[in-house]
């Protein structure tokens, strides 16, 4: 409710008053710090979920810090996320991850490797849109016409 409402500080005090977390809270929590723009803050919770031997990441915790490091700049990161996304059979198997990378790639400047990603690709519904908002978010405009 807190994180609906924007009011992190509420969340996060809720959150660690909690005795017993699950990936459902884990993930509230990291969605609403990206939502509030708190990047850096939804990046250091997700590498908390890691360290918790007893639950495994989903869609929803990856596509979530996936857009944390697009849009707070953790190329670095984001790149480290992506590795164990592969590891756990993510990266390619769940669109929603996969189009996150993707988006990611594109707005960290790293179009090549959002092109092999969308090149990868067998279904591209979602993707194209993806694809094409990097070629236009990096004003190249042609790259962008010449994918359709």
């Amino acid at each position: 409710m807190y994180t609906k409402c924007d009011d992190m500080e509420d969340s996060q005090r809720v959150f660690n008053e909690m005795t017993l977390r699950n990936l459902v809270s884990w993930n509230a929590l990291i969605v609403g710090l990206v939502r509030t723009k708190m990047y850096h803050r939804a990046t250091e919770a997700f590498r908390e979920l890691l360290t918790d031997q007893s639950l495994s990441q989903d869609q929803v915790s990856f596509s979530s810090v996936l857009s944390a490091c697009a849009n707070g700049g953790g190329l670095d990161f984001g790149r480290g996320v992506h590795g164990h996304a592969v590891k756990l059979g993510m990266a390619s198997t769940l669109d929603y991850v996969r189009n996150s990378l993707i988006d990611m790639y594109n707005k960290c400047g790293c179009l090549e490797e959002a092109i092999k990603l969308f090149d990868s690709c067998s279904d591209r519904d979602v993707t194209w849109n993806v694809m094409m908002m990097g070629w236009i978010g990096s004003d190249r405009m042609e790259n962008a016409w010449n994918y359709l």
